[in-house]
């Protein structure tokens, strides 16, 4: 085979090659823009508008207060050989009605969150007056967090006592 004939078959080879990825290129183009000139000019269903995709930063504020009561707790406070007992009980307020609906429907795992908080305080020093402030705080800590499997936050704007002794 001469010289000639054998650079003949190498740029024929390349050619094809050549040819070969630019008709990939072509069509792989051609494809994308059917794609995305498809998806740009189709309307979007109506229950995808509705559905936010990713949680609202900002709750929607209700005119009217939105309070969800809770059943009173009892817990006894342990530490360092002194002992007390705690009767408290609050009611919460939301800034907005789905806050609301989430720790009521998981009402018990709410509960259990709260129960836990309030073990720990100290006894010798729960009549002191920053104590209200440090449990409303400490339950609004506990509630904020989303409730497994849900993704949304809740929003609590204020922890009221309706019951607080102390023996």
């Amino acid at each position: 085979m001469s010289k000639n004939e054998n650079n003949d078959k190498k740029s024929g080879s390349f050619m094809k090659v050549l040819l070969i990825i630019l008709l990939s290129l072509g069509i792989g183009g051609g494809g994308m823009w059917y794609y995305t000139t498809q998806i740009a000019a189709s309307p979007v269903p109506e229950a995808a508008r509705q559905q936010p995709q990713e949680p609202a930063a900002q709750p929607l504020v209700s005119a009217n207060p939105i309070f969800l009561e809770l059943e009173p707790f009892t817990v006894t406070l342990n530490q360092n050989g002194f002992s007390r007992v705690l009767y408290i009980g609050f009611t919460l307020r939301f800034e907005d009605e789905n806050s609301r609906k989430r720790v009521e429907k998981y009402l018990p795992e709410a509960r259990s969150r709260i129960l836990i908080e309030l073990s720990g305080l100290d006894p010798e020093r729960i009549h002191s007056k920053e104590t209200p402030n440090v449990i409303k705080e400490s339950v609004k800590r506990v509630l904020q967090p989303a409730f497994f499997p849900e993704h949304f936050t809740q929003h609590i704007n204020d922890v009221l006592f309706t019951n607080f002794v102390v023996q």
